[in-house]
């Protein structure tokens, strides 16, 4: 992960008072790759893509927006053992380069496909794996 991008702060999360007594079920999860992600999911799905780096660190402001989405949603899992075990992202469906290329490439989505946080969710599910070799 990019040392630019900033994981949201503990403090910004909200402490659980008790675990829940029944499991809880995301049936999918996911973050638009646009700075407004956080507080209107969609808001550009299928605008054209612009480069927009208003921090000037070199980065498009709405992946580094959906990377720090994920990785806080990656975090509360990690520090919550067994409150969600698993997730399923949205828009993460399978398609050639061509057609990818030819399509998606141009717009703002809720894909991980090439932005910031397919690096998250890779190095996330890569340390899972890892670890369930040592169980």
């Amino acid at each position: 992960m990019p040392s630019t991008i900033n994981p949201p702060k503990k403090t910004m999360q909200k402490p659980l008072i008790k675990p829940p007594t029944k499991p809880i079920l995301f049936l999918e999860f996911a973050a638009q790759d646009d700075v407004a992600a956080p507080s209107l999911l969609g808001y550009s799905h299928f605008s054209q893509y612009i480069f927009t780096d208003a921090d000037g660190n070199g980065l498009d402001d709405g992946e580094e927006t959906q990377a720090n989405i994920y990785q806080g949603v990656i975090h509360a899992m990690n520090d919550n053992p067994g409150l969600v075990n698993g997730a399923f992202f949205f828009d993460n469906w399978i398609t050639t380069e061509e057609l990818w290329n030819d399509t998606w490439v141009y717009n703002r989505s809720l894909s991980i496909k090439g932005k910031l946080a397919e690096d998250i969710i890779r190095s996330a599910y890569a340390s899972y794996a890892e670890s369930s070799k040592s169980d």
